[in-house]
C-alpha cells in the first residue's frame, strides 16, 4: 500500500487579469478576439507564440470525442509525445523522451506528482478523469527552474470544467453522456450539472461511471483476459465572485479504479514476436485519488502588489497491489 497526504500553500504575484480599460475602450457591439495563451505551465500569462518552449493547448471536448480513456491518451497525438500503456488503466506519457517522475502533471495548477512516484512508466496520470477536463495546457522541454527536477521532459496542466458564464440571467447546463464499445464490452457514462444562479455564484458537478471489459483483439489474438477494469469518479467546483476583481474557488475531485491488471506480468499475457508472458497469477491494482483545493485570486490591488493568488490544497493518493 502506497499513500501520500500533502498540504500545499503558494503565493503567486504578477498573475495577469483582463484590463478593464481595454474593455471600456472598445465598442459595445465589437467582437473581441483574444490571443491563445498558456497560463499555469509557465507561471504567467503569455501569448502562445511568445512562449520560448513548444506549447500546446488541447481541448478536452476533442479528446472526449476521440474516446480517450485516460489523460495520457488525450495528449497521445501531440508531436514528441509517446504514450506507453503497460495496461489499459495504466498509461504513462513520454515527453521529449522522459516519463515517470521526470515529467510533471498538474490539475488546475496543483501538483499531481509526489515523492513516491517511481522511476520509469507509472499509472498515476491515469487517475485523472478526462471527462472532467476542459482544456490541457502542455509545455514541452525542461521546466525544472520553475518546478523542480520532476519537470525535465515537460509540464502538463489539466484545467477542469468551469461553471457556465453569466449572461444577464441565471444560466444552467446539463450533460448526459454515454459511450459503449463492443470490442472491449465497455460502458462509459457521465452526468453533469452546472449553474450560474447569479453573477457572483456558479457551480458545476459531475459523476463518471466506467465499466471496461476485456479487449478483443484481431483474428490471431482473440479475447485478452484481465484487460478490463472498473472506475467511478466525482468532481465538483464552486466559484464565488465577491467583487469585480476577486474570485474564490472551492473544488474537489475523487477517482477510484478497481481491479486494473498489469496483464503482461501474469500468465494471461500474450506471446508476441518473441516476447513471453509473466508468471504471476494475479497482478492487479486498486487506485484511489482525492484532491480538494481552495483558491483566492484578486487583481487591480492598490500598493506594490497588483495581483495576488493563494491556493491551499490537500492531495491524497493511494494504491493497493494484489
Amino acid at each position: 500500500m502506497i499513500g501520500k497526504r500533502t498540504l500545499e500553500a503558494c503565493l503567486i504575484c504578477g498573475l495577469a487579469l483582463p484590463c478593464a480599460a481595454d474593455s471600456l475602450a472598445r465598442k459595445p457591439d465589437a467582437d473581441l478576439v483574444l490571443p491563445e495563451i498558456v497560463v499555469t505551465p509557465s507561471r504567467s500569462s503569455r501569448d502562445i507564440q511568445s512562449e520560448p518552449s513548444t506549447a500546446y493547448r488541447l481541448s478536452g471536448s476533442e479528446a472526449e470525442a476521440r474516446g480517450a480513456r485516460t489523460m495520457p491518451a488525450a495528449i497521445g497525438g501531440v508531436p514528441s509525445v509517446m504514450v506507453q500503456k503497460t495496461a489499459y488503466g495504466q498509461a504513462s506519457p513520454f515527453l521529449r523522451g522522459f516519463t515517470g517522475f521526470r515529467t510533471l502533471g498538474m490539475v488546475d495548477g496543483v501538483r499531481l506528482n509526489n515523492s513516491v512516484f517511481r522511476d520509469g512508466p507509472n499509472q498515476y496520470w491515469s487517475t485523472v478523469d478526462p471527462l472532467s477536463i476542459r482544456d490541457y495546457e502542455l509545455v514541452m522541454g525542461p521546466a525544472s527552474v520553475m518546478y523542480g527536477s520532476d519537470a525535465v521532459g515537460g509540464v502538463l496542466n489539466a484545467l477542469t470544467i468551469e461553471p457556465p458564464d453569466y449572461d444577464g440571467a441565471p444560466a444552467w447546463e446539463r450533460k448526459i453522456l454515454y459511450r459503449g464499445a463492443t470490442a472491449e464490452r465497455s460502458n462509459v457514462g457521465r452526468l453533469q450539472l452546472g449553474g450560474r444562479p447569479s453573477e457572483q455564484l456558479g457551480f458545476v458537478a459531475g459523476v463518471s461511471l466506467k465499466d471496461f471489459g476485456d479487449l478483443r483483439g484481431g483474428q490471431d489474438v482473440g479475447r485478452q483476459e484481465h484487460t478490463g477494469y472498473d472506475e467511478h469518479d466525482f468532481d465538483g467546483k464552486v466559484n464565488y465572485r465577491a467583487s469585480e476583481n476577486s474570485l474564490f474557488t472551492l473544488a474537489h475531485q475523487s477517482v477510484r479504479q478497481k481491479d486494473a491488471w498489469r496483464t503482461h506480468r501474469t500468465v494471461y499475457g500474450i506471446d508476441w514476436e518473441g516476447l513471453s508472458s509473466g508468471d504471476d497469477k494475479v497482478h492487479s491494482y486498486d487506485q484511489a485519488r482525492d484532491l480538494t483545493y481552495a483558491r483566492y485570486l484578486a487583481g487591480e490591488l492598490a500598493g506594490p502588489i497588483h495581483n495576488i493568488g493563494l491556493t491551499l490544497s490537500r492531495h491524497r493518493q493511494g494504491e493497493d497491489l494484489y
